[in-house]
């Protein structure tokens, strides 16, 4: 049976492996703040691959974001429903995400994010209409830069059938486990895409 420190050794290698920079190599190369939050909410219990192919997809159905703010959830489950069984809760919570940022900042915009630090910025984030802490942490990884790991359960199930992570480890115990190993945002943001190169191809994971 795996030990703690067995796990936390295999652990750190995993998320030392530079052969894994390229995992988000599917994100337009022009991807701004809002398109990562939007790209986050698809990634979320699917895929990096699953998110980029539904954001093109939404972002040809929508004229731009502020349209896809103000569709219907009916419509943006109709783009996305055939390849997303998770696409109600998805859509729900993307779209009261979009018009609560949007009612906070009178427009589509995380310009306040550069004046937080990582506690204001998970307050900020956390009080967000639809937020999901997946969702937050990639924001704040990735927008935001700061150290911040995105863990849902499908990672954290792929993770701990793997041997990296003890079986009984709650998903929040989990990310702080991850972000104490990494010493820099840049070590997280590699931690993170070592984590959705394991995950890949998995079946997705209905929220809860």
């Amino acid at each position: 049976m795996p030990t703690h420190t067995s796990h936390t050794e295999r652990l750190r290698a995993l998320l030392t492996d530079r052969s894994t920079v390229e995992v988000l190599s599917p994100l337009p190369s022009s991807l701004d703040p809002l398109g990562h939050l939007i790209h986050a909410f698809l990634t979320w219990e699917a895929s990096c691959s699953h998110a980029t192919d539904a954001l093109n997809r939404l972002m040809a159905f929508a004229c731009d974001y502020n349209d896809l703010r103000v569709c219907q959830e009916d419509e943006m489950m109709a783009v996305l429903a055939d390849t997303d069984p998770c696409a109600q809760e998805r859509c729900r919570r993307l779209r009261a995400c979009l018009n609560s940022l949007y009612q906070r900042e009178n427009g589509l915009t995380f310009r306040s994010l550069v004046e937080f630090d990582r506690r204001q910025t998970r307050r900020y984030l956390n009080t967000l209409d639809g937020m999901v802490p997946f969702v937050m942490a990639r924001i704040q990884l990735m927008v935001a830069n700061q150290r911040a790991m995105p863990l849902d359960e499908r990672l954290l199930s792929r993770l701990q059938r793997e041997g990296y992570l003890p079986p009984e480890l709650a998903l929040r115990k989990a990310q702080r486990l991850i972000e104490k190993v990494c010493e820099s945002c840049e070590e997280t943001r590699q931690a993170y895409f070592a984590v959705e190169t394991l995950g890949a191809g998995l079946q997705q994971h209905p929220p809860e």
